[in-house]
């Protein structure tokens, strides 16, 4: 960029005789933000390379009213961090949803059939792909960890499957389902049949496609304003402190430094882990206390029924958000106590 800058500079010089001062600063800001000017959605879409293979009007009834454009532009910050790790390891983009459409972007979220974190890693194969329990953390939770370990998991899946599409559905599925359901016909003139898989699968498999056309829908509306820079910055345990105060970022709350975490990133025993700490690109556009989408939370309407829910068994705050098509955020603003779901509870779901 410095180079740049002094290359415009020079070209300036060249022209200061025949053009009026104002013409200079006109060039000075082109020269000092038109490459700095990309936006992160529309990059995504140019990125985008899977293709959906699959017939959307049969089974359009499967999209998730949860899996909507708010909740892509509250996981920003998230979705930046996955898709710079993804196009370093030559993976598609589009697979930047993946932790949107297994938990809510949420590190923490636990299911019944015991999968935990953004991507959802049952234990079994959690050890496989190198996640461990070390000194009182499951690194299911561990956002870096986990997200290197899934993208390994990913690579892994599509090198055996040769397809985009049949790579999810392995991932949701297992891929000695998948291999079966092959042989059985779920593959017919190169396109996928999605009666040939579980519905849960079908669903899936749908919703991300579903996810990536919204961001292909809105990438030049709701969703322009966000640069492609970086918004979590990866660090050192012992340094946060000092990169915080020396970059001007303050008043970072601890719950949203556990939320882009997964963890406590304070414990000592953690000191050796590298983390993330929001950048002054995220402090410019989101909440340093939470991750919130201030667009959302303030022009959406209120079409409140039910003010409360008490809590079942087996519910968990994913399957309570999706019920009631509430973000996390807000459930977790509502119920700034709750941090475990039991039967019983008495939860706010509506203002």
């Amino acid at each position: 960029m410095v180079l740049f800058l002094w290359l415009c500079t020079l070209q300036y010089s060249k022209w200061a005789l025949r053009f009026e001062k104002f013409f200079f600063i006109l060039i000075f800001f082109y020269c000092s933000f038109g490459i700095a000017s990309e936006k992160y959605f529309p990059y995504f879409v140019k990125k985008q390379t899977i293709t959906e293979d699959i017939n959307y009007v049969i089974f359009s009834k499967y999209v998730n009213d949860f899996y909507s454009v708010e909740l892509i532009a509250s996981s920003t910050p998230s979705m930046k961090f996955y898709s710079d790790l993804l196009i370093a390891n030559n993976l598609p983009i589009d697979l930047a949803v993946i932790p949107l459409l297994e938990s809510g972007n949420n590190p923490n979220a636990a299911s019944n059939k015991k999968a935990l974190g953004l991507w959802q890693f049952i234990p079994s194969t959690a050890r496989e792909w190198s996640l461990k329990r070390v000194d009182g953390l499951d690194e299911r939770t561990d956002v870096i960890k986990s997200t290197i370990s899934a993208l390994s998991y990913l690579n892994f899946l599509f090198n055996d499957l040769k397809d985009w599409n049949l790579t999810l559905i392995a991932y949701n599925w297992g891929i000695g389902s998948v291999k079966k359901s092959i042989k059985k016909g779920l593959i017919k003139n190169g396109v996928i049949n999605l009666s040939y898989l579980p519905k849960e699968t079908q669903k899936y498999l749908i919703n991300f496609h579903h996810l990536n056309y919204l961001i292909r829908k809105h990438s030049n509306d709701i969703l322009e304003k966000y640069p492609n820079e970086e918004y979590l910055k990866k660090i050192k345990q012992p340094e946060i402190k000092n990169y915080l105060e020396s970059n001007g970022i303050f008043n970072v709350s601890e719950d949203l430094l556990r939320h882009i975490n997964g963890y406590d990133i304070y414990n000592p025993v953690h000191q050796n882990r590298e983390v993330l700490v929001p950048s002054q690109v995220f402090a410019n556009f989101f909440d340093l206390k939470k991750i919130s989408y201030s667009w959302n939370k303030n022009n959406k309407e209120s079409h409140c029924t039910i003010k409360s829910y008490l809590s079942q068994r087996n519910d968990s705050v994913v399957k309570i958000v999706r019920k009631f098509k509430i973000s996390i955020d807000d459930f977790n603003e509502m119920n700034p106590t709750v941090k475990y779901i039991r039967p019983g509870m008495r939860l706010i779901i509506c203002k």
